[in-house]
């Protein structure tokens, strides 16, 4: 093989992995399903919502403490896709009352909306953020008020 076939055939190798690599990174979508579903199962979760979008995850809310506020940072930058975050978390006082089951099925409905986030206090769900398009914003609509929240605030936009 020439020198000028070899150098062709590494070029070619390397482009082949790159696809192989980048096809391997979780959607949006997968990425806001994983931190979901951490934070269903981590405390320290409970006053915090996420925004996924070309892998970087915004996160919004509030921790009880800066160690929580740590955890969550750490559980999110452990996620196998996450770019980066960017983190608007502030330190105050998190009440887990009756909202609790609601905010975690809205949750559910939002592991298909990962552009899109939703805080629920006094079941009143305000969902903002960003659909694709508007069959999704009518579906997402749709999903959230089947939960039968006693009432919906719904700033979302298409892209």
């Amino acid at each position: 093989m020439s020198l000028k076939n070899y150098r062709i055939s590494i070029i070619a190798l390397f482009a082949l992995l790159q696809v192989v690599l980048t096809s391997c990174q979780p959607s949006d979508a997968d990425l806001k399903a994983d931190l979901i579903a951490k934070s269903q199962r981590d405390r320290s979760f409970h006053g915090v919502s996420f925004i996924v979008e070309e892998g970087i995850v915004t996160i919004n809310g509030i921790c009880p403490s800066d160690k929580a506020r740590q955890t969550v940072e750490d559980a999110v930058k452990g996620v196998h896709g996450v770019k980066d975050i960017v983190s608007h978390i502030s330190i105050g006082p998190v009440v887990i009352g009756t909202d609790h089951q609601l905010k975690t099925s809205v949750d559910s409905v939002l592991k298909k909306y990962p552009a899109v986030e939703a805080y629920v206090m006094d079941s009143i769900v305000t969902l903002s953020g960003k659909a694709k398009d508007n069959k999704k914003l009518e579906e997402l609509l749709t999903a959230i008020k089947g939960l039968k929240p006693r009432n919906i605030i719904f700033q979302v936009t298409t892209l």
